[in-house]
Formats: C-alpha cells, sequence, structure tokens
C-alpha cells in the first residue's frame, strides 16, 4: 500500500466466495493478542437472565486464562482460569483481581458462577467452551453490559496440579484487547457486504505524507472531487485501511463536505490547523461525512438502511487525516485511506448525520490537573431540537469520541424534564478502540427534546491543566451519531460552550481580549498583570484533588461547565431550509436543560433480585414475631 497515489479510486468489485459462518454458532470472535495463539468467540444472551457462552482456542496444552477488565489492569477485574488436568478432566475456577498486590495471584470467588459446556484438546491446542449468567449480581463479577470492555488474557503450558498450584504466565503470553461484549458485532458482516456482487468502492487515500520526528501532533489535509453516478447509489459500508506498521501512528481520519467550489486545492495536500498553514479548508468544509477513529472496525450499514451519496450534495470533500507520533519518529511516511462500498440496490431507508459536543479550543475546555474524576458538559436544547418540527431522527449507530484522559461518556436524552434512557453510554471509555456501534433500540429524537453530552476526564496523572484542542494530548468531547429517516441535509450538528469571558474571570480575569487565535486571546490576571489566557490558568492554584476530595477551583470550574447558560450553535436546520449556512442559529439559553426525573439504570435482573431478598427478609422477620407471640 505504500506506492498507492493520492487519488479518490473508483473500482466495481467482482462476487468473490462466501464468508464461512461461526464458528458453531457464535454471533462474535476476537482474537487476543498479535498472534493467532488465543481465540475468543462469544454469543451473548437476549437478557441479563440469559448466559453468556464463551469458547477459547488456545495454543497450549497448560492452563488458560481470561479477564474482564475496566482498565486493561488486574485489579478490579473478574477473572476465570481453566484447564485440563492429566486424567483429562476439565476445571475452571471463578476469580477476581487482587486487591493488595495488583498482579499478584488472583483469589477464588467465594460464589462460582462459570459452568463448563465442553472441553478438548489435541497435539497443540486447548479449546474450552463455558458459560455464566450475563447478570449474576455477584460483586466479585464482570458486570457484562454494551460497555466497552477490556479483555485481559493469559496462558501458560504448565498444566496445574490444582487450583491453588497455578503456575505464573510468562510476560509473552499475556495481554489486553478491548471489545463490544454486547453490541452486534460489525466487521463480520461488513466483510460479507463488501463482496456482495456489483459493489463499487471509493477510495480516499493519501501518498506518502512524511510525519514530522518534531512534533507529536500532524493534521494533513486533501481535497478530493467526488465522483457522479449515472444512477443513484447508496453508501452502505466502509473500512480503514492502514498502512502496515504504521497502526499506531494514524489516529483518526474525517471527511466533509465542502460548500464551495474547491478545484484549486485538487492534488494540493499539505498541512492543516498548524501556525503556520495557509490551507484552512474547515472554512467551507464544515459538514462531518463519515470517519474513523484508532481502532475502530470495518462497518456495514443494517440490511435495510444507506446513506445517500455525497454527490447528491457536494462535488468535493476533505479528508482530515490525523496522525500522533508519540515517539517522535524520524521515518515514518504514510500511505493510508478510507475505502468506501456503495451499491445501486438502493435501501428502503436513507440515513443522516448528526454530530453533537463541545467547542474544542482552549477557551471553552479546561481540564484541571491532578482530578480522578472531572465532567464536561454540552447541551443542544429544545430551542435547536425544535427545528426537527415533524421529521425526529431515530439514532441506529454511533461513535464517541474524547482524547486520552476521557474514561466516561454518555449522551442524556430528556423530555418534558423526564429523562429518558441513553442514547450512548459508555462508563469504560477506552480511546484506543473507538468502533462505531450498532444500537439494538433506536432511540428517537423528538423536537423540543433536550440533549446532553456529559464527558468524564481522569487527569491524575497530569501535573498542568489540559486544555480543548486537536492533538493528542489536548482534549475533545464529541459524540458522531447517524439516524433514520435522513432529513433534507445529509448531516446536521449541535455545538456548546460557556462564554470565554466568563470561563477568565473564575480564574481571576479582569479584561479579556479575544483574538481569531484562540492560543494568543490575552487576559489582565487578578495580579493586573498582562498574560495569556492558558498561561493564567496554569499559574492558577488547583489544590490537591481526587475523586473523593473536590473543592475550590475544581469544583466551580466543574460547576460552571454544567450551570452557567451555554452558547449554542444550532445546526439543526429548519424544514425547507435551501441554505443550511445561511441557517446556522447561534442560541443563547436562559438556562441550560435540566432533569427532574432522572433515568434509573440499575441492571435490573440484580434490582428484582434485591427486592426479592429484601421481601424474604421482612416475611422471616414477620413469621419470627408471629411465632414469638405464640410462644408468648
Amino acid at each position: 500500500m505504500a506506492n498507492r497515489s493520492a487519488f479518490l479510486l473508483l473500482c466495481t468489485c467482482l462476487p468473490l466466495l462466501a464468508l464461512g459462518q461461526f464458528h458453531d454458532g457464535f454471533t462474535h470472535h476476537a482474537v487476543l493478542g498479535n498472534s493467532d495463539a488465543y481465540y475468543l468467540y462469544w454469543k451473548p444472551g437476549a437478557t441479563g437472565n440469559d448466559y453468556i457462552e464463551f469458547e477459547v482456542q488456545v495454543k497450549t496444552k497448560g492452563w488458560i486464562g481470561l479477564g474482564f477488565s475496566p482498565n486493561g489492569a488486574m485489579a478490579g477485574s473478574d477473572i476465570v482460569i481453566m484447564w485440563i488436568d492429566a486424567n483429562n478432566q476439565p476445571h475452571i475456577s471463578d476469580r477476581h483481581g487482587p486487591t493488595e498486590n495488583a498482579n499478584g495471584f488472583p483469589p477464588e470467588d467465594a460464589e462460582q458462577n462459570y459452568q463448563i459446556v465442553e472441553a478438548r484438546e489435541n497435539a497443540t491446542h486447548t479449546t474450552i467452551r463455558f458459560k455464566r449468567k450475563q447478570s449474576t449480581c455477584d460483586a466479585d463479577d464482570w458486570a457484562i453490559t454494551t460497555d466497552t470492555t477490556r479483555m485481559i488474557w493469559a496462558f501458560s503450558n504448565v498444566k496445574p496440579k490444582s487450583a491453588s498450584e497455578i503456575q505464573m504466565h510468562s510476560t509473552d503470553t499475556r495481554g489486553v484487547r478491548s471489545v463490544h461484549l454486547l453490541y452486534p458485532q460489525t466487521k463480520n458482516k461488513a466483510q460479507e457486504v463488501f463482496r456482495q456482487p456489483g459493489m463499487t468502492t471509493v477510495d480516499v487515500f493519501v501518498k506518502n505524507v512524511t510525519v514530522p520526528h518534531n512534533l507529536r501532533t500532524l493534521y494533513w489535509c486533501q481535497i478530493f472531487k467526488v465522483p457522479k453516478f449515472p444512477k443513484k447509489r447508496h453508501l452502505v459500508g466502509y473500512e480503514m485501511l492502514v498502512q502496515p506498521g504504521n497502526e499506531k501512528y494514524v489516529h483518526h481520519l474525517v471527511l466533509y463536505g465542502c460548500r464551495k467550489d474547491m478545484s484549486q486545492y485538487l492534488n494540493k495536500p499539505q498541512a492543516c490547523f498548524d501556525d503556520n498553514s495557509t490551507f484552512s479548508p474547515m472554512k467551507d468544509c464544515y459538514d462531518v461525512l463519515t470517519g474513523w477513529a484508532v481502532g475502530g472496525e470495518p462497518f456495514a450499514y443494517p440490511d435495510d438502511m444507506g446513506a445517500v451519496w455525497f454527490s447528491d450534495e457536494f462535488d468535493y470533500i476533505v479528508g482530515e487525516f490525523h496522525y500522533d507520533n508519540s515517539d517522535f519518529r524520524k521515518d515514518i511516511k504514510d500511505s493510508s485511506g478510507m475505502r468506501m462500498y456503495l451499491t445501486e440496490t438502493l435501501r428502503p431507508v436513507e440515513t443522516g448525520r448528526f454530530t453533537m459536543g463541545t467547542l474544542s479550543d482552549p477557551l471553552h475546555m479546561v481540564i484541571p490537573p491532578k482530578t480522578e474524576s472531572f465532567t464536561l458538559y454540552a447541551y443542544c436544547p429544545a430551542e435547536c431540537t425544535m427545528n426537527l418540527q415533524d421529521e425526529p431522527m431515530k439514532i441506529f449507530t454511533g461513535i464517541l469520541h474524547t482524547h486520552l484522559l476521557g474514561v466516561k461518556i454518555r449522551v442524556r436524552q430528556v423530555r418534558n424534564g423526564v429523562e429518558l434512557p441513553n442514547v450512548l453510554l459508555d462508563n469504560h471509555y477506552d480511546f484506543n478502540y473507538q468502533s462505531p456501534v450498532v444500537l439494538d433500540k433506536h432511540p428517537t429524537i423528538q423536537a423540543g427534546d433536550d440533549l446532553i453530552l456529559e464527558c468524564e476526564y481522569n487527569s491524575k496523572n497530569r501535573d498542568v491543566p489540559t486544555f480543548g484542542g486537536l492533538g493528542t494530548t489536548e482534549e475533545m468531547c464529541l459524540a458522531f451519531l447517524e439516524y433514520y429517516p435522513k432529513r433534507q441535509h445529509l448531516t446536521e450538528g449541535c455545538y456548546s460552550g460557556v462564554d470565554a469571558a466568563t470561563i477568565a474571570k473564575l480564574f481571576g480575569a479582569k479584561n479579556v481580549t479575544l483574538t481569531a487565535m484562540s492560543e494568543k486571546t490575552t487576559v489582565i490576571n487578578a495580579k493586573g498583570q498582562n498574560q495569556t489566557f492558558k498561561d493564567m490558568v496554569k499559574d492558577s492554584d488547583w489544590g490537591a484533588n481526587s475523586a473523593k476530595n473536590r473543592f475550590g477551583l475544581v469544583q466551580d470550574l466543574e460547576k460552571l461547565g454544567r450551570d452557567e447558560p451555554q452558547n449554542i450553535g444550532c445546526l439543526i436546520y429548519p424544514k425547507n431550509a435551501n441554505d443550511p449556512k445561511a441557517s446556522n442559529a447561534s442560541i443563547k439559553v436562559e438556562k441550560n436543560p435540566t432533569i427532574t426525573v432522572a433515568f434509573d439504570n440499575t441492571d435490573p435482573v440484580c434490582q428484582a433480585a434485591s427486592s426479592l431478598g429484601a421481601a424474604w427478609i421482612t416475611t422471616m422477620l414477620s413469621l419470627a414475631v408471629g411465632l414469638a407471640a405464640a410462644l408468648l
């Protein structure tokens, strides 16, 4: 792929052999590690009361370990260890990560919730199928939800003599891999869709981009002419083809539609969004069309859905490639790109795109240092969603996005003060696994609904504040959603932020001089000195904060972001708006959306079990009192 030209290429794919079916009825699979030594298959249950079944196929005749972790570490993990002994008897042990020695031997659970279904081995491999209830309600077990799960894995070639004699694995037979355990897996279906007869592909690739060694972040932009077809086509899937060896450095690709003639920029790719850039396509190319981020897997639309091809609304698109050279290597050249799959066989349902988030710049995003939990808020209030009128949006897929500090993201939906189930939620967000999810239930955004995007960050390992920005070590808070049925335009959005001068005054600024380049915005600080906004924030007294000890400036900043009325950039266009840019509305709300009745996210299975337990205790107490009274 390294000799690929910078181009937007078309080809018609011929039918290929059909893909093989899933192994023995399993619906999901993952290869754990960088080799073929450890395969994991699984099939979720329909509800928490059902069993979720797993199968591991590992190149060993010793023990096999599999864990469910919130962050990739053993501490706080749910761990299961399996093996077949010398007498060909299978064993399984339900365990949990140690609390004192984070990487020590995992103790057994008091309650054993894993069961072996089948086990076998041959001359080289061990295969064990096992199951557990999706909701065990056991504090030592991982709660299997739609959250991202870090699967920690290990194995050894030594057969244990007993559950207490399990020898430690070597450093090259362990690892971690993030997965979605419950969401439908799109990568396998995508490969089937991509091989359907008559599929046309459109490629957006760059050629031999030199990634600078003296900068960690490079944004590289290239304009492409959108191909037009004699017959209408639907976009039904896409995949990112990262140049082998560059997986660590290609951070994301976003395609934006351009509303002006960009022919002067064709075949003239260059850096964008830096201080020396003369090429700023985002002034006229701001409509998000599709994208990919690190860890993203191939994606296919549901069978009855397709996105209208870009040429219906745009003649030009820009590909925004983000590179993250965290090693500051000198020899990185890249020719990666995205391949999109189009079909003339039109799907019955057409889809649209909706993006929501904060303004990603230093003046609107400040995350305190050394703070285990800090939340930023973005709002799309009823004043904006009223433009939906009689065209509600049914959300069926999405990607949540922050950078390195993000740990939890959710999109909340509020109707008349009552919170509905989360549109999207990930309590264990992984920056390195930003793969689109396909929802089983499709929440409907109606006119007058309030949307709240919450991004939680952990900055305990940073000594200085983190600001909003494009760099990997800076931060963002975004939700990229797709919906049906398509409204008038391919893409819409809603962005918000607290007034920059209000944030500056919280830090003691007496005067704020805003500039187009937020990096150069100056203030008169509390001491009467002229200073840049960022330097003033860095010099502030943040105190010693943690998840349990939040006070002063940290608390005030989070409260300001939550409660201070925000400026809304409303890009939900009124019906029959011919010029979307002319319809952009800047709204200053009098009050941010509030929730009067919160949605209860408690696991219904465990909630029912808890209620049953409480009722049983009450019944037994009543019987005991009655018996005592009778004896007296």
